[in-house]
């Protein structure tokens, strides 16, 4: 027993010898980012989950090389899934560390320096910090990630899938029960994707897409909570068009007169009196599609 006890020691000796290089390499590099600012405090474990963020991308990579533009298609559905559960994970041991930067004590509040600091170590792995509003923070991949490293592999209308959705999640979409880009930039949204569903009709994306487009096109409509495209309704006050949408209105169907957005508009107009009015126009679309 005592010579069996013996060569474990050994052998658990002879592995943590061999292995820290390796661990104090990763040390070193925490410990020298969280020097650099001491806000910033993101624990070994959750190192380890960049780093297999980040290998995961190489090894996508590599086996792009080795595919089709039909298997790279499935590849990058499956690479989505497989980077949501690593974020779900990496969410979980940060979430104290999210938390503080706006709720923290006033030594763990971050500045926009702090902020900065972190997505540079963030950018690293292909991550960053997104703000998703109501004083929420959370971890998310770059939004160009999936464009740049599948555009060269798949098929046409994957890659034009992929360029438009970097585009819009350049931005935050909704916060605090509103809209938090332009009715305008909303508007060019849906003919982009219009286009892309005319583009490529057949596509294997196009219930997700038509998805999409349809929340986005009742969101352009009827607005939300906090950013209606209607007024009054109340006291006895008839409904009016909010002069900002009733601009951008004319505008869209100015700048793009066959798109079939602009039936649904002109349905809107002649309708936004009714007080289910939101009934009306999720009806017309489901109709519509």
């Amino acid at each position: 027993m005592k010579k069996i006890g013996l060569i474990v020691v050994l052998t658990l000796s002879f592995l943590l010898l061999t292995n820290s290089n390796k661990d104090k390499k990763k040390e070193t590099v925490t410990v020298e980012y969280e020097n650099k600012n001491p806000k910033i405090k993101f624990s070994d474990d959750t190192y380890k989950l960049f780093e297999e963020f980040a290998e995961n991308k190489k090894e996508i990579m590599e086996k792009l090389k080795t595919l089709n533009k039909d298997e790279a298609n499935k590849l990058y559905e499956q690479y989505v899934e497989d980077n949501e559960n690593i974020l779900y994970k990496i969410v979980e041991v940060t979430e104290k560390f999210l938390d503080s930067i706006y709720y923290g004590s006033a030594e763990e509040q971050f500045t926009e320096k702090d902020w900065n600091d972190t997505n540079k170590i963030l950018n690293k792995y292909d991550l960053e910090l997104w703000d998703i509003g109501e004083g929420m923070v959370t971890i998310r991949e770059l939004p160009h990630l999936y464009y740049d490293v599948f555009k060269d592999y798949v098929t046409d209308d994957y890659k034009e899938y992929l360029k438009i959705w970097a585009k819009d999640d350049e931005e935050l979409y909704q916060a605090d029960a509103g809209l938090s880009i332009s009715f305008e930039e909303l508007g060019d949204r849906i003919a982009r994707w219009e286009n892309f569903l005319n583009k490529y009709p057949n596509s294997t994306l196009k219930p997700k897409v038509t998805a999409l487009l349809n929340s986005y096109r009742e969101d352009y409509l009827l607005g939300m909570e906090n950013t209606p495209t209607r007024d009054g309704g109340y006291d006895g006050q008839p409904f009016t068009i909010c002069e900002e949408n009733m601009k951008e209105f004319n505008r869209f169907m100015e700048k793009y007169p066959n798109s079939p957005t602009v039936e649904l508009i002109k349905y809107f107009l002649e309708n936004y009196q009714n007080d289910n009015i939101q009934e009306l126009i999720q009806n017309k679309i489901k109709k519509d599609n």
